[in-house]
């Protein structure tokens, strides 16, 4: 199986991922994180997806779909922490849209004392991020 790791990286970032700014992702476990969130999200409870909104739109459309916040609903900012950035946003936001969990990619901690469960994927630079 192809993995992040496993694929010939340095030649294809020589060729088009490097000058671009981004890293290849060869390997994206959207239905184990979709499956994730099926599973342990409540009926009303929300997520919020720092990647494409694609992810959203296949595996959550209409009625699910309603369960996707925004980053900016979500009042989600960068906060710098001993010199690291990571993504944050208030308590009170959290509690009062019923945000359970944050896709994100494998750079974008979150920084709340109410981070519970991180799920980083293996060969991926997908990240999955439930609060308490």
């Amino acid at each position: 199986m192809y993995t992040y790791e496993s694929y010939p990286r340095s030649l294809v970032s020589k060729f088009w991922a490097e000058p671009l700014g981004w890293t290849n992702n060869i390997y994206r476990p959207v239905t184990e994180i979709a499956s994730t969130l099926s599973e342990k999200m409540g009926p009303n409870s929300t997520y919020v997806s720092l990647i494409d909104s694609a992810f959203n739109l296949f595996y959550f459309p209409e009625p699910e779909g309603s369960r996707f916040i925004s980053k900016e609903t979500a009042k989600l900012e960068t906060k710098y922490e001993s010199g690291s950035a990571c993504m944050w946003t208030s308590m009170d936001s959290i509690k009062s849209l019923k945000i359970r969990a944050v896709v994100s990619y494998s750079n974008q901690s979150i920084c709340s004392e109410l981070v519970g469960n991180v799920i980083d994927y293996p060969g991926s630079n997908l990240r999955l991020t439930f609060f308490k």
